[in-house]
């Protein structure tokens, strides 16, 4: 399968969401924490067992798909395939539902945001894999790891980074807000399969 569909919006943009209903589609959709698992050798530059990977399915989402500038070497390896960006309605929405999100998973005590010790800790994937995926992507200091600022600024960067590259193959490229009307009937058109009138995204991995 050389035609590929890769979701490559931020984590907490609705990527979930996107990969119900991708399955309900009947795409062959990744395992998502395959994907996840590879991570380390992807943030070493080592892409080999990712192409493999990408290899024996159709659609992807999540980690290592909504890392910043990945779209380039997708686009390299498959450039006859789809790229979603799902996108918030704002910057500062999509920062607090990622905060929440983290605090729920990670944060020892609750505590809003986790510390980098809360991440250190972590045993998702392997222990301290959280840690050195937010450190690979923000790059925010340790004494804050959920800095606002850095934060905002890569979530508005990857952004602008891909909608740039696909300036001039626009038809390779859908721009999504789940929660405006008719997107479900747009993803649909965009990845030419029938809809049902009416129909919304499902709102998956609440915050």
């Amino acid at each position: 399968m050389s035609n590929k569909i890769f979701c490559i919006g931020m984590n907490k943009t609705g990527t979930t969401s996107i990969s119900k209903t991708l399955s309900d589609l009947n795409f062959k959709l990744s395992p998502q924490y395959i994907g996840e698992s590879l991570m380390d050798e992807y943030m070493n530059n080592d892409i080999n067992r990712l192409i493999l990977y990408i290899d024996r399915y159709e659609a992807f989402q999540d980690n290592p798909f909504s890392v910043t500038g990945i779209h380039e070497m997708l686009y390299y390896y498959y450039p006859n395939s789809k790229f979603v960006l799902t996108i918030r309605d704002n910057a500062e929405e999509w920062y607090n539902s990622l905060v929440r999100f983290h605090t729920n998973l990670f944060s020892s005590d609750k505590r809003f945001p986790p510390s980098k010790n809360d991440l250190m800790n972590s045993t998702y994937i392997n222990k301290s894999w959280i840690y050195r995926v937010m450190k690979y992507k923000f790059n925010a200091p340790d004494n804050d790891m959920y800095n606002k600022k850095i934060l905002i600024d890569r979530y508005n960067i990857h952004n602008n980074k891909i909608i740039n590259f696909f300036s001039d193959k626009k038809e390779q490229l859908l721009v999504i807000n789940l929660k405006h009307e008719n997107s479900y009937e747009k993803f649909c058109n965009f990845l030419g399969k029938n809809y049902i009138l009416g129909k919304n995204f499902p709102h998956l991995n609440k915050s």
